[in-house]
């Protein structure tokens, strides 16, 4: 009697690489991917998870041969930089976990380099705290105090709490010393909050100053 012949035996599926990329978050289509190994089956399938949790149904899937496998990765929906695990399966057998990088989005922006204060103008100074920290500096300071207070706004967590006041530091708070004596605002002609005495009857006004 002749023996019948034995039924192909199958075999897990490999990945050895995952070409199409790089491969970037929130990407504006899906990526076409082409995945690279050995014992691909026309029904093989993929299992795509992101290491922030998140979970990519691969699509249209299209079978070359047993070493190639190629189909359509949607990173539109992850917002940041991962890992995704890829994992192929025919049937209860299955590959390896393979894992590739997702990076940050095309459009994240990129790290800022710390601005140079010492070297800017003081129309500069007041255009950098503008629009960096949302403050507006008081432009009749010098520049020396327009530049410390331009340094202590990058200190201080309280000046975003502030966003879009004035701010007119005094000569102490920019570190250049105070008249310990300071006189009164309408004396030194400063006619923003200066009030004049009022006029005593029969005393003239020339005298209260």
């Amino acid at each position: 009697m002749l023996a019948l012949p034995l039924a192909k035996r199958l075999v897990a599926p490999v990945i050895t690489a995952l070409l199409g990329g790089p491969f970037h978050a929130r990407a504006e289509k899906p990526y076409r991917a082409v995945l690279l190994g050995s014992g691909f089956t026309t029904d093989l399938s993929l299992k795509i998870t992101a290491s922030t949790g998140e979970t990519i149904s691969p699509t249209d899937l299209t079978y070359a041969n047993a070493t190639e496998m190629g189909f359509s990765l949607d990173s539109r929906l992850l917002q940041v930089a991962c890992h995704l695990t890829v994992v192929a399966a025919i049937g209860s057998l299955a590959s390896l976990p393979f894992q590739v990088q997702l990076l940050e989005p095309v459009d994240a922006p990129s790290p800022a380099a710390p601005a140079d204060l010492d070297g800017m103008t003081k129309a500069e100074l007041l255009a950098f705290a503008r629009k960096t920290y949302g403050q507006k500096l008081d432009s009749s300071l010098s520049k020396a105090e327009v530049l410390a207070a331009a340094k202590a706004l990058g200190r201080a967590p309280e000046a975003e709490e502030a966003a879009g006041s004035v701010i007119a530091l005094d000569a102490a708070q920019a570190g250049l010393g105070q008249d310990q004596d300071p006189q009164p605002g309408w004396l030194l002609g400063d006619d923003q909050d200066g009030e004049e005495p009022e006029a005593v009857p029969g005393v003239p006004t020339d005298l209260l100053i």
